[in-house]
This record gives structure tokens, sequence and C-alpha cells, in this order.
């Protein structure tokens, strides 16, 4: 499935701000008995309101999920951002998130890496590794290659639910909606 060139404009009332979305996007699934392997891919994403816009430019989400093994493997590459302050950044996993289904991950590495060559860092290593409900969670602000701030474990629930990792074949079936 593939969304090109999709462009959404609100004219709603005026107690409610106007809204304006552009998105270019693709869906990949494949599936077997064994596996669902997902790629939903965005050219494009701006969206626009009073006046701020925030943007995703390739962005790619690969997820894929093996019953044989009951393990999943997750990766997100792309760039993100916003006018005004926050700017733009760049986010990936060098390292996918692995886990087993329905649980956090039990290794992994995501990167944000933004102006003055400043990252952030969420991943399961030192302290974090040993610890199935944590992760490291640093930030460099300078560029220099230290952490200036870091929670060596950083509980999960704070920043996904844990059902972001559950089986996708546990969640009920879309409704389909009759189109005329």
């Amino acid at each position: 499935m593939s969304i090109i060139d999709l462009s959404l404009t609100s004219n709603s009332a005026a107690d409610v701000p106007p809204l304006d979305i552009n998105l270019t996007a693709s869906l990949d699934f494949s599936y077997t008995t064994d596996f669902d392997h997902y790629v939903l891919t965005f050219g494009e994403f701006r969206r626009t309101l009073d006046g701020q816009t925030q943007s995703v430019s390739n962005l790619v989400i690969d997820y894929l999920q093996r019953y044989d093994t009951l393990r999943y493997d997750y990766l997100l590459q792309g760039t993100l951002g916003s006018q005004g302050n926050s700017g733009e950044f760049r986010v990936s996993t060098p390292l996918s998130f692995t886990g087993t289904i329905g649980s956090y991950p039990s290794a992994g590495r995501l990167s944000l890496n933004g102006a003055a060559n400043s990252t952030a860092r969420v991943s399961e290593e030192g302290a974090a590794a040993s610890n199935s409900a944590a992760v490291l969670v640093s930030v460099d602000t300078n560029g220099d290659g230290v952490a200036d701030s870091e929670v060596p474990e950083f509980d999960w629930t704070q920043l996904l639910p844990q059902a972001t990792f559950s089986s996708l074949r546990d969640r009920s079936q879309p409704v389909l909606l009759p189109i005329h």
C-alpha cells in the first residue's frame, strides 16, 4: 500500500486551529506461519498547526516478529524536525532492538543526532543490560563524545508501553469499512 502526495486541510470551527498535513508513505507487509514483517516508510510527513511545522522525512520502521523463535527485531531510522528551538535531528538504530515478543528489548541501541554533533542514546548496555525493565539513556549536548547526563537504568515504561513489543497477531483484526 502506498500513499503519495496526500494533503489534508482542516477548516474547522474558530476554537480549533487550522491543521495542514502532507504525507507520502508506503507499507510493505509479508508473512508466513513463522513470521510477520512490516516495513513502514515515510518519504515525507509534514504537520503544520498554528504556524508551527513538524516534519518527518525518510523514516523507515522495520519490524519483524518471528513466531518460530518468539523473537522480534525492531529497526528505526529517519529525520525528524520542527521549526523553533528543537531543530532537526536524525534518529537511527545502529543496533536493532531485539527481544522476546511481549517483552521490552534485551539488546539494541537507538541514537538521536542533532546540531553541533549533540547526541542522545537509548540502549541496552551497562547496568540496563541485565535489567529487563530498564534501559540506559544518555545525552552528549556538546558533541565531545562524553555523556553530559546519563541515567544507567531508566524505566522502559517511561518511554514506551510494553504493548509496543507485543504480538501483532494477538491484536483484534481491523474492521474494514465499505467504501462506495
